[in-house]
């Protein structure tokens, strides 16, 4: 009975925080927020990831039932669900791929850059496979998404906007290969205007 009212209680404790962080993810119109419920649900009830995998036994404590291949997949799972969320809607890595901010960043260079700047962007193509970008490693061409569903275009809300002078990463738009908007290469440029400027460029010089 009292393992029956002690889950019960933290079901209503969850509901009421989750609650309670929907209102608040709203009001600072912070939508990337919202799957933090997803992992408290996971801790309290689920425990379908060992979230304290890294904490090592105490000699004298009896065998865990799961054996070691177990937990290593476990693991190893959890590391791949916390970079992917990590990457998607935290920070992600760059590389410079192309010369024209070699004043600045030379290429090969690596950057990391915070998507709650200007807010992530929602994924268009969710089943890919996870940690790339738009091809399978150890391939030259092969597709490492499915285009099976696909999401409309969408950016939450970031904590600022594109200023001039920043330095931004995004999907190059012109790429000719068909790729959907999330999956095009990407580019790391300088921002010389924001809308309703009015640039000229005379004798090469912006």
């Amino acid at each position: 009975m009292k393992k029956i009212s002690s889950k019960f209680l933290k079901i209503i404790l969850f509901l009421i925080f989750t609650l309670i962080w929907s209102i608040f993810v709203y009001l600072i119109k912070g939508e990337w927020l919202y799957f933090i419920p997803l992992v408290v649900s996971d801790i309290l009830f689920f425990e379908t990831i060992s979230w304290q995998f890294w904490k090592k036994k105490k000699k004298k404590e009896k065998k865990s039932k799961k054996g070691e291949l177990r937990n290593w997949i476990e693991a190893i799972l959890f590391a791949v669900v916390a970079a992917t969320i990590l990457r998607t809607f935290l920070i992600e890595a760059y590389t410079i791929p192309t010369s024209s901010m070699e004043k600045s960043m030379l290429i090969g260079d690596f950057l990391f850059v915070s998507k709650t700047s200007y807010g992530p962007r929602v994924p268009i193509t969710p089943i890919a496979f996870p940690l790339v970008h738009h091809t399978l490693p150890f391939s030259k061409n092969k597709k490492s998404y499915s285009e099976a569903i696909k999401l409309p275009y969408h950016r939450m809300k970031g904590f600022g906007k594109v200023e001039r002078n920043d330095c931004v990463v995004f999907n190059w738009p012109a790429e000719k290969l068909g790729r959907p908007v999330d999956k095009k290469e990407n580019y790391v440029k300088r921002c010389v205007g924001v809308p309703g400027d009015k640039i000229e460029i005379v004798n090469g010089i912006t």
